[in-house]
């Protein structure tokens, strides 16, 4: 006769209460950081590696120390372990499909299901060790919680699904709730049933229960590939270890035919086949930029390319090494990694921490549903555009950071800085052109003017107000003002009270203009034209004087009446010259 295996229950229940605080712990820190940015990408691979090592052994020290007592809450172990892998691989792969999404939220919710299953199973063990103590209504009370467990669970599967496809805040905060009394549960239960079972029966069945729980239970069950036959074993493992091989080869091999056939062989670069292999950003017309690709089919969602450019004046061709390159009218371009690069190849600077920090998918797809719960429309962006994120097959696409072009200029730093979107931070701000950071990204958008010594700032969809290039923040909205514009680089805006045409100008270091002003004409050529009066002068007649602004300063002073105004900017950007019209002339006045 089989005899009855002892199961202490003090080990089982300590490695299970620190499994339950380590996922809390987990969830805690990703939703914490969707508020207050903590994880970024590499310390969530840490945690990946960390509750994967967490739960190997954890199921190999209830197997080695429980028997088979423990055996389905091993295997449900088993199984998250080989789900969190897979989320993992997508992850630090960047792999990236229309799909990956929904890739990504099958395997969340089935280690959500399986992680349920382990409570689930406590409280079937311990209604088993009841009912061959003859307490059965301990049993039938223990059968209780375990269904009403599932239950629960369900709902807050359920309950996440109308969090995703609905845009009510209070939802969210529901969610985080539930999942807050699942955890305060979870620990009642692991305390609960481990204390109950004592003694488990070992292989000889002595508590009979047909269902599928207790049929498991009770039959000694091979795994599929126990029951195969050692040659198939071997043909299994060497199909993967070939696909494991082909893959690896085809990620990391580049076709460098290409490559080779014209910068090794220095033909001309202008012409035939090699013109489309090579392109001249903007007017560094010596300097041709080309990609190549890995050899992975592009269905897979792993293909992926590098960046090389020559520069014919030195003749320099730097090699395929680039993550990103796209070189402005200066002579600058990103490298996709961390640094901005000269037409040379050189580092001109490296940029900060949190401007070029990425977070990990699961990340992305936890700030999605917490963005869209509040309805919160703009703030994706994939390469150099918004979205309204609507499609969320996107989500998951290979970008991770950007440093925005100014494109009207064509160049990436204007009044020494540049606009970036923070991946780590899921928002915008400014960078200088030293790598340090002018304005930290906390705005959901930012929206600079031509010159970009001022910008309009927004959180969710909500304008904020006005800041200058170093993040002090010149103008704040409330419901008195209407309209509010940064043309010129002033702050001009209307007062709701106020019965006329009158603006008010702000300069860039927030000092309030004398006079008053009606705006005339401003152009896209970020040119503002305006009627200055007297401060006692309340007739608005014709004594007024007629100023131009540009770039945050006053550049021209006239009493000649003009309507319109139009700028034209040298090849560098710089304003040089000034058009006023009127009915009968136009005058052009350049600025030094």
């Amino acid at each position: 006769m089989n005899k009855r295996v002892q199961c202490g229950a003090d080990s089982p229940k300590k490695v299970l209460l620190l499994l339950a605080i380590f996922n809390f712990i987990n969830l805690f820190l990703h939703i914490f950081s969707f508020y207050v940015p903590v994880v970024f990408a590499q310390l969530d691979y840490a945690l990946y590696a960390a509750k994967i090592i967490l739960y190997y052994s954890i199921a190999r020290f209830l197997k080695k120390n429980n028997g088979k007592c423990f055996k389905v809450v091993t295997k449900c172990l088993k199984v998250t372990i080989t789900l969190d892998v897979i989320e993992a691989f997508i992850s630090i792969l960047n792999y990236s499909t229309s799909g990956t999404p929904y890739i990504l939220l099958l395997l969340i919710c089935g280690k959500f299901i399986f992680d349920s299953f382990i409570c689930f199973d406590l409280y079937f063990m311990a209604s088993q060790e009841a009912y061959s103590s003859h307490d059965f209504d301990l049993e039938k009370t223990y059968h209780a919680k375990g269904k009403k467990w599932l239950v629960f669970n369900g709902f807050i599967i359920v309950w996440a699904f109308v969090v995703i496809f609905t845009e009510i805040p209070f939802f969210l905060y529901v969610f985080f709730g539930l999942l807050f009394k699942r955890f305060i549960d979870e620990i009642k239960i692991i305390k609960e049933a481990t204390q109950s079972i004592g003694v488990f029966c070992g292989p000889m069945r002595i508590v009979v229960d047909n269902s599928f729980w207790g049929k498991y239970h009770g039959v000694e069950h091979l795994s599929l590939w126990d029951r195969c036959n050692n040659a198939i074993k071997i043909c299994l493992l060497s199909l993967s270890g070939i696909i494991l091989l082909i893959g690896g080869y085809l990620f990391l091999s580049y076709d460098y035919i290409d490559y080779n056939k014209y910068v090794g062989e220095e033909v001309n670069l202008e012409d035939g086949y090699a013109a489309k292999f090579f392109y001249p950003p903007y007017n560094q017309t010596y300097i041709y930029e080309y990609r190549i690709y890995n050899k992975m089919p592009k269905w897979t969602g792993l293909k992926r390319c590098k960046y090389g450019f020559v520069n014919t004046k030195i003749g320099k061709d730097t090699g395929p090494i680039y993550k990103e390159l796209n070189f402005d009218k200066a002579g600058v371009s990103w490298d996709g990694k961390e640094n901005f690069i000269d037409v040379n190849g050189d580092v001109i600077s490296k940029a900060s921490f949190v401007a070029r920090t990425t977070v990990s998918q699961r990340q992305h797809l936890l700030r999605f549903v917490c963005n869209h719960s509040y309805n919160q429309r703009l703030f994706y962006r994939r390469k150099n555009e918004l979205n309204e994120y609507s499609d969320w097959n996107a989500l998951t696409d290979e970008w991770t950071y950007d440093f925005l072009k100014n494109k009207d200029l064509e160049c990436y730093f204007t009044n020494g800085v540049v606009k970036f979107y923070s991946d780590f931070t899921g928002r915008y701000g400014f960078m200088n052109e030293d790598g340090s950071i002018a304005v930290y990204p906390k705005y959901d958008e930012l929206e600079p003017n031509l010159s970009y010594i001022l910008a309009s700032v927004y959180i969710r969809n909500d304008f904020i107000g006005v800041i200058n290039s170093k993040g002090e923040l010149l103008f704040e909205d409330n419901d008195d003002y209407t309209k509010v514009w940064t043309t010129g680089g002033m702050v001009r805006y209307e007062i709701d009270s106020d019965n006329s045409d009158q603006c008010y100008l702000i300069d860039q270091n927030g000092n309030k203009l004398e006079g008053k002003y009606f705006w005339e004409y401003g152009t896209f050529d970020d040119i503002l034209l305006v009627r200055k009066y007297q401060e006692n002068d309340n007739s608005y007649g014709k004594n007024y004087t007629m100023l131009v602004i540009a770039e945050g300063k006053i550049i021209y002073e006239t009493d000649k009446k003009y309507e319109r105004v139009r700028g034209y900017r040298d090849d560098d950007g710089k304003l040089c010259k000034i058009f006023l019209e009127n009915e009968i002339e136009e005058d052009v006045v350049h600025i030094e």
